[in-house]
């Protein structure tokens, strides 16, 4: 392995970090039985992070192997020079110097955002299946639509989980026959939200009120974890509970529970919360559309998504994407996906690796 590129994807979640380590050869990306493939730890702070990644590297130093390492962050990256990881007590800050001293090589090392790297393992995933139809799973196209992405496409990500990740991606054929890959990193999820109806509008002066200390919510503020928990909680103060039909649970539930009573419906109030998450999740996805008009698709990532799959199939979320009275004919265009594959964002940092990071 001492003649190969070792290639190293880190993902640094809001809630779990993973870490995969691979090796290119004949390029192409390999694993190895010398590293494991991946490795998934809670992280919460600056100090545990830099102990993972040390760990880490200490088996691959002793075989003095060149490295190349892709690290993505739940939240901005500046220039790919510093991310502040938003999700964390205190929002800590990490640069690329603090990489460096970590271990990491100054000249092969590249920072970015969760959302650009999901981008790249999604382009990853429609070079080795263009038709999609192994990597995922269409959940809307017009009635006798072929699915396929044409030779100039852009796609949209959304990402709704810890938090709600969001990428533009423009994925083409250049003139001299290149391969044209743009990534238009997004934070558009922290635009203010607007309510989508009178019990919407009653719960975002509920969260002004007693979530956000006054200030007026955004989209990542409801479509989130946090975001799920906090509906709940509005919806059983604005709520008259004893009006509702169905069983209802009163105690205090974690973001996990919610969604699983939901699935199971056997909590009505969590039924309705996760539906408006996924509303919201929609109505986002509907602003991305009307500025990329997506017909290579719009689609979504993540554990939670697959995890909820079953309860996303009779949600609003489709009609929201599509609930435009001027350009619902439009927004009925594009196609809409899973993607089934939940380490998006580790396929996209190893195919970054062996693509864009150059060996020295």
């Amino acid at each position: 392995m001492t003649d190969e590129d070792i290639t190293i994807a880190i993902d640094v979640g809001g809630t779990n970090t993973r870490i995969c380590i691979s090796f290119i050869k004949n390029n192409k990306i390999t694993s190895s039985s010398n590293c494991p493939h991946i490795t998934k730890k809670a992280i919460h702070s600056k100090n545990d992070l830099e102990s993972f990644i040390k760990y880490t590297l200490k088996s691959i130093f002793e075989k003095q192997c060149k490295i190349k390492c892709a690290i993505d962050f739940a939240g901005p990256v500046f220039e790919h020079r510093k991310a502040k990881i938003t999700n964390w007590c205190g929002s800590p800050t990490i640069t690329l110097r603090d990489l460096i001293n970590w271990g990491f090589p100054d000249d092969r090392t590249l920072m970015l955002n969760d959302q650009e790297a999901a981008a790249y393992g999604l382009l990853n995933l429609l070079e080795e299946d263009p038709t999609l139809s192994k990597s995922c799973k269409n959940i809307y196209r017009q009635e006798n639509e072929v699915l396929h992405v044409s030779p100039f496409s852009s796609m949209i990500l959304l990402s709704p989980g810890t938090g709600l990740g969001t990428v533009g991606i423009i994925y083409g054929k250049a003139k001299n026959g290149n391969t044209l890959r743009i990534i238009l990193p997004s934070e558009i999820q922290h635009s203010p939200i607007y309510p989508l109806d009178y019990r919407h509008e009653r719960l975002i002066k509920w969260f002004r009120k007693n979530i956000n200390a006054g200030i007026w919510p955004s989209w990542e503020d409801f479509a989130s974890g946090d975001g799920l928990v906090n509906i709940y909680k509005g919806m059983q103060n604005i709520n008259n509970i004893s009006h509702l039909s169905g069983t209802y649970m009163s105690r205090e539930l974690s973001a996990e529970k919610i969604a699983d009573n939901a699935i199971k419906r056997n909590d009505l109030l969590s039924e309705q919360a996760l539906d408006l998450y996924y509303r919201c999740v929609g109505r986002m996805a509907q602003t991305m559309a009307l500025l990329l008009q997506p017909y290579g698709g719009i689609f979504l990532c993540g554990h939670s998504i697959n995890k909820n799959e079953i309860f996303i199939d009779h949600s609003g979320m489709i009609r929201e994407i599509h609930s435009n009275k001027n350009q619902r004919d439009l927004l009925m265009q594009f196609p809409i996906y899973i993607i089934k594959d939940e380490d998006i964002n580790i396929k996209g940092g190893l195919w970054i690796c062996k693509e864009m990071i150059p060996s020295i």
